[in-house]
């Protein structure tokens, strides 16, 4: 009998420990920012919105620790302009600290694509190659609006590793490509990928990306939803690597539409809608 209480008592205690701990909570940039910009409703209503970053995204763009930028400008009194730091963690915000205007920063206004849908465009761009290849390393992200010409909003990607550090720069609004680091065909691609377009659903143009294993004919076709075909947007040799197709949409109707990847035995379709 005493044996057999000692075993009830261990067990509720063994679940008692184990309902106690929880995994960090995930959360992507326009999530924390909405806690940001709460959080700073009460403290400097007259704060706006500069930047943020995490130093560790997972591949769907949310991460438990964020870092975000607000400035207050006083024109009247510029000494007392500001800049306040807050923390976006596990689903809550706090303060970090009060400092000085960052210097070149400037404003970060909406429309911005949330850093879900630039983590898709990253690791179509190579990111996934690099992860696939390189496990050990893990990607950072920065949301920043420059006060210098060309006057834009950005995302720029890290992706670190052991040896080296390759970087994106996206369009914070248009999804597209600005600069790159990383020369995508140093990555030699396993197998054959065609990646989900981006934006999707779209107007009038989206990015298609592709990866091939090695060199062979490569043809990208866009089809209606009859299955029709509307469009060769590529039917040649590449080399081994990963590319970017934009597709642009201006003639055709709305609906939904399919664009299928053919290289070798390779064969792989995918859906996408076009919206006006």
């Amino acid at each position: 009998m005493k044996q057999s209480v000692f075993i009830v008592i261990t067990f509720l205690f063994v679940i008692t420990i184990t309902d106690v701990s929880s995994p960090q909570e995930r959360m992507s940039a326009k999530q924390t920012k909405t806690l940001g910009d709460s959080l700073m409703s009460t403290m400097s209503p007259s704060a706006l919105f500069s930047g943020m970053k995490c130093s560790n995204i997972d591949t769907v763009g949310k991460s438990p620790l964020w870092n975000l930028y607000y400035q207050f400008f006083d024109l009247v009194t510029p000494r007392n302009s500001k800049t306040y730091y807050l923390n976006g963690e596990n689903g809550k915000i706090s303060l970090d600290s009060i400092g000085p205007p960052i210097v070149g920063l400037w404003i970060v206004r909406e429309p911005w694509i949330d850093s879900d849908s630039v983590m898709k465009i990253a690791e179509g761009l190579g990111g996934a190659l690099i992860r696939n290849q390189y496990p050990s390393c893990y990607a950072k992200a920065w949301l920043n609006a420059w006060g210098y010409p060309p006057f834009y909003l950005e995302w720029k990607i890290e992706y670190v590793c052991p040896d080296s550090v390759r970087m994106f720069r996206i369009n914070a609004v248009t999804g597209n490509s600005i600069i790159t680091d990383v020369e995508l065909n140093e990555f030699v691609p396993q197998e054959a990928t065609l990646f989900p377009n981006y934006p999707n659903p779209f107007n009038p143009s989206t990015v298609i990306n592709y990866s091939v294993p090695k060199q062979e004919n490569v043809m990208l076709i866009v089809y209606d939803a009859l299955g029709r075909e509307v469009r060769t947007l590529l039917n040649e040799e590449k080399a081994a690597g990963s590319y970017t197709v934009e597709f642009s949409a201006a003639n055709l109707s709305s609906g939904i539409y399919f664009y299928q990847l053919r290289a070798g035995e390779f064969i792989q379709t995918k859906k996408m809608v076009l919206l006006r």
